[in-house]
């Protein structure tokens, strides 16, 4: 199932096809889903998958798909922009061990995607 994440303002931020790999609308592999958890390429943790939604480090909610349930409320979403073709995936670096998952919080992360998935 294809899942579309979307930020806190209803853009549409990134996509996920095979339940696993994250990819920008521009074609570039950003992340994976491992069981709950989001982790870059190179292997270090950046947050949690749970219900729908992906939350950051510290349990705050930061993007949410269609079938994202609980969490704060949800604005309209804008229409998806058409995908360019997926650049190969890197090779997956030795995962760094998943910290104790936090409590969820109902208010948004103050960090955006792209701070998200670079890390910052």
């Amino acid at each position: 199932m294809e899942l579309t994440f979307y930020n806190r303002n209803g853009q549409p931020c990134c996509y996920c096809q095979d339940g696993e790999h994250l990819y920008t609308f521009g074609g570039q592999p950003i992340a994976y889903i491992h069981e709950e958890s989001i982790y870059s390429f190179p292997g270090r943790h950046l947050g949690w998958f749970v219900n729908g939604w992906i939350y950051d480090s510290s349990g705050h909610p930061l993007l949410f798909s269609e079938q994202a349930t609980g969490g704060p409320g949800k604005p309209g979403r804008a229409g998806r922009p058409g995908k360019a073709g997926r650049a190969g995936r890197p090779g997956k670096g030795g995962r760094a061990g998943r910290p104790g998952r936090p409590g969820l919080s109902a208010s948004w992360s103050s960090l955006t995607a792209e701070a998200f998935f670079s890390g910052t």
